[in-house]
């Protein structure tokens, strides 16, 4: 039973880092400084650690203290690529693009 709560409580910051980096994937996957390979490989590497970080929480408290440092590993990469996505929106955003004579 306390398992089965446990998993309720954490259901819902799983459910908004996903919207937000659907939103931030989304409007990344547009961007024209970085190509394809690479783009897919950032916005899969964004959800990856967010999975790894919910679920080192629960190996936490159920498994081993130990998974602690993957919850930190995991939670830097997850932040890392956040604001390396949104950096690069902002950049893409303000470059001057060439006006029409």
């Amino acid at each position: 039973m306390l398992c089965i709560y446990s998993i309720n409580k954490n259901h819902s910051p799983v459910t908004i880092f996903a919207i937000i980096f659907v939103c931030i994937g989304g409007v990344f996957l547009f961007n024209s400084r970085i190509y394809n390979r690479l783009k897919m490989a950032i916005v899969l590497e964004s959800f990856i650690p967010t999975i790894l970080t919910f679920s080192s929480l629960m190996a936490i408290r159920y498994i081993h203290p130990h998974f602690s440092f993957l919850m930190i590993v995991s939670g830097v990469v997850m932040y890392l690529s956040y604001l390396f996505m949104a950096l690069i929106i902002i950049m893409d955003t303000f470059k001057k693009r060439p006006t029409a004579p």
